[in-house]
């Protein structure tokens, strides 16, 4: 079903403005990454060489931590720790 919903990927694009190189992505779940990963790497790879980014997460629920730091290895260029659950 997730993969039917593009693993919550619902738009990745470049936008107008700085030369046309400022790229969106807007995620509206933080899937399963056994199973969205690959979504997850074209999304982010689309948008890798732009200036700036707007992550749209305004429609974002939550979900799974996995995925949160996967996008989050796109972004980090040093290991970061991200979170901690009690």
């Amino acid at each position: 079903a997730m993969a039917e919903e593009n693993c919550g990927f619902r738009r990745a694009e470049r936008l107008e403005g700085l030369d046309g190189n400022v790229g969106y992505l807007r995620l509206d779940v933080f899937a399963d990454p056994t199973v969205c990963a690959a979504t997850a790497a074209a999304g982010l790879s689309f948008v890798a060489d732009s200036r700036a980014l707007i992550l749209d997460l305004r429609q974002n629920d939550g979900g799974r931590a996995g995925m949160v730091a996967l996008v989050a290895s796109y972004l980090l260029d040093r290991p970061t720790h991200l979170h901690d659950v009690w």
